[in-house]
């Protein structure tokens, strides 16, 4: 990623910033049926300017959010020792989508009752879900009270159609919230997030933390460079029955394709910067190319290269030892 040795002009470099940054940071969306209307997006068409300011965001290390599907109750036994779990047995207090704070057992078991008559009756067991169960998260420091205010623009833009509730978890090092939606909406459709949907909730809980002046992310593994995501202990979750679960086995490493496409975008996008007129776009090219070296994607891969010249200067020498052998 040597810079060229011609000078670019600002329209040339945001051209080559739009085309490739738009990949790495605004993706295609694949969702499929179900999948629910687009509340809260990104930017319909990115700007060179907000290229240039999540290329800063992510080189810069900013907080990504966290934001888990962590599982789902199937019938009201299980939707209630959820709502007992997230409220450590009614201390901590319930908010819902009308903006009502309900504290002690009795306003969980309440809770509950709200979601069995929500909409089509919930049967005390089912032999499917009937409650998603939702954490968002941001590391260390982050306000409370801002962290709950996004939480609760998020659901009220992203989950319109349903009924919600959540509770906030402080005591541990990572605060987070619990948030517990109705699967079936008002009009009755049900809701079924895809991997799109999971990275555009992303984004809009980000945006949603941004407007309220707090530093967040929600870049994609392969834009960050990184090859594995295994679960925090921040993010561990209630079992059937409101039991902490260990956390899961971590997600499968990035698909060659994934980061074939990430290096070459990365790739174009700093050439361009190194070569600008604009002494911001270079100074910016010198810290995308110190990211890079330091993620594990670029570390992997320059552990390969290393690990195959080794195995080519290997060949002579076993053939020498051959061709003595022979003699």
């Amino acid at each position: 990623m040597a810079p060229q040795s011609k000078t670019l002009g600002r329209p040339k470099v945001d051209g080559v910033l739009l085309l490739w940054g738009t990949e790495l940071f605004y993706p295609r969306s694949n969702r499929g049926k179900g999948g629910g209307p687009v509340r809260f997006t990104p930017p319909r068409i990115p700007t060179a300017a907000n290229i240039r300011e999540r290329i800063t965001a992510t080189v810069r290390n900013t907080p990504q959010v966290m934001v888990k599907v962590t599982g789902g109750s199937k019938g009201m036994e299980r939707l209630r020792a959820h709502l007992t779990y997230i409220t450590r047995h009614g201390e901590l207090p319930l908010m819902n989508e009308r903006e009502d704070e309900r504290l002690g057992m009795a306003e969980v078991t309440a809770t509950a009752d709200d979601f069995r008559w929500g909409g089509s009756e919930i049967p005390e067991h089912s032999h499917r879900k009937e409650a998603l169960h939702i954490a968002l998260g941001m590391p260390p420091g982050t306000p409370r009270d801002e962290l709950c205010a996004a939480v609760e623009d998020f659901a009220r833009r992203e989950l319109a159609n349903h009924q919600w509730c959540w509770a906030f978890h402080g005591d541990k090092e990572h605060p987070h919230v619990h948030l517990v939606v109705r699967i079936e909406g008002h009009d009755m459709s049900r809701l079924n997030p895809r991997k799109a949907d999971l990275h555009r909730w992303r984004e809009a809980f980000a945006q949603a933390l941004q407007v309220r002046g707090i530093q967040a992310e929600a870049t994609r593994r392969a834009t960050r460079g990184v090859l594995e995501a295994g679960e925090r202990k921040w993010q561990l979750h209630a079992g059937p029955n409101g039991r902490v679960r260990q956390p899961q086995s971590e997600k499968p490493a990035l698909s060659a394709k994934a980061i074939e496409s990430s290096m070459r975008a990365w790739g174009y996008i700093h050439n361009a910067l190194a070569a600008s007129e604009d002494s911001g776009d270079r100074n910016l090219a010198g810290e995308v190319k110190a990211f890079l070296r330091g993620t594990p994607m670029v570390q992997a891969m320059e552990a390969a290269v290393m690990q195959e010249e080794r195995l080519q200067q290997q060949v002579p020498v076993q053939q020498r030892s051959r061709g003595r052998t022979l003699d």
